[in-house]
């Protein structure tokens, strides 16, 4: 049977980070059914994934605008970090949005094309989109791997556990920042604190980390684990930054402090703590030093952690890829 050709577009680096990645595989295991997928991507970074089973193809604007070209029966997907799409890719998206039919994830909303199906997860409310039924945006269509799903059902009991996680590569290099705010910290000699770091984490960032925790007992260090829902699931709250990774503690039910990853992330990070509930703070300085003491404030509030997480699971489906999944067959065998 002939398959529709889908052109994925996304990214994956220590500096874009793993997001992006992450939720577009979610995605291909349900669409590899209905399309011929073939992957553009920048970075080597991308074979770190399971994605030998697809056809992935170095990005070039060439490339892009030989697509452009063809009179192929091809719809394309972008997930991409908008930072990182130079002025000419953006010239050649343009271009391709007009004459084809696309899927976007996005960061802002905006009157997409009739052959235009955006996805916006980090968009909490805003009343004028609602009258595009091509838009589906909030929370409920954040997508979640089937791993945690898996672990969300098996309910875990919560332990004496904090757990700091900063995504796939950290960036910011907000991991060590947090650990030399608290590795002095006074807490439950019964509570431990668990560090996760990503596949895509720097090895000199590694080293400095390491010193950090072979001087504390409470510390204790987990360096891509396969089991990192089942971590996470179990602690009594976590330390994340303002990712995926946010809407995965929501899913597994664990209260969290929000660390942003800069100051537009941290404007975000005022208005989703309005939506849902959190403790957040800045990634400067003067808000890192605050870290401690929020530790002290959840630590000691065990009904207030509860609430958070009751709360923040309503706000979640996890299943909503199946509902993603539908709308694209559904742009798919549209006349338009």
């Amino acid at each position: 049977m002939f398959k529709t050709e889908i052109i994925i577009r996304t990214d994956v680096s220590s500096k874009i980070g793993t997001g992006h990645i992450v939720r577009t595989l979610e995605l291909l295991k349900l669409l590899k059914k209905y399309f011929k997928i073939t992957i553009v991507s920048k970075y080597n970074a991308i074979f770190l994934w399971k994605v030998k089973k697809y056809k992935i193809l170095k990005y070039s604007n060439k490339l892009m605008k030989n697509f452009y070209k063809s009179n192929s029966n091809l719809i394309f997907f972008f997930d991409l970090n908008n930072n990182f799409v130079s002025a000419s890719e953006k010239k050649i998206i343009n271009q391709i949005k007009k004459k084809y039919k696309t899927i976007f994830f996005v960061d802002d909303l905006y009157k997409p094309l009739k052959k235009q199906l955006n996805i916006a997860p980090y968009q909490l409310s805003y009343e004028t989109y609602k009258k595009y039924s091509n838009i589906l945006y909030g929370p409920k269509y954040s997508i979640f791997r089937d791993n945690l799903i898996k672990v969300y059902k098996k309910n875990y009991k919560k332990i004496n556990v904090i757990t700091i996680c900063m995504g796939g590569s950290d960036p910011k290099n907000l991991t060590l920042k947090i650990l030399n705010k608290i590795k002095d910290i006074r807490l439950n000699k019964k509570l431990k604190i668990r560090i996760i770091l990503g596949k895509l984490f720097e090895k000199k960032k590694l080293l400095k980390i390491k010193k950090i925790i072979k001087k504390n007992n409470n510390l204790k260090l987990y360096i891509n684990p396969k089991n990192i829902y089942k971590l996470f699931a179990e602690s009594k709250f976590s330390i994340i930054n303002n990712g995926n990774i946010k809407y995965e503690m929501c899913a597994l039910k664990t209260p969290f402090i929000l660390v942003s990853n800069d100051i537009k992330t941290h404007k975000f990070s005022k208005f989703f703590a309005k939506f849902f509930n959190c403790f957040f703070i800045n990634n400067k300085k003067k808000q890192i030093k605050k870290i401690d003491k929020l530790i002290r404030i959840a630590s000691k509030n065990e009904k207030k952690l509860f609430f958070y997480a009751k709360n923040n699971f309503a706000k979640i489906n996890l299943y909503s890829k199946n509902k993603i999944i539908d709308r694209i067959i559904n742009l798919k065998q549209k006349r338009i």
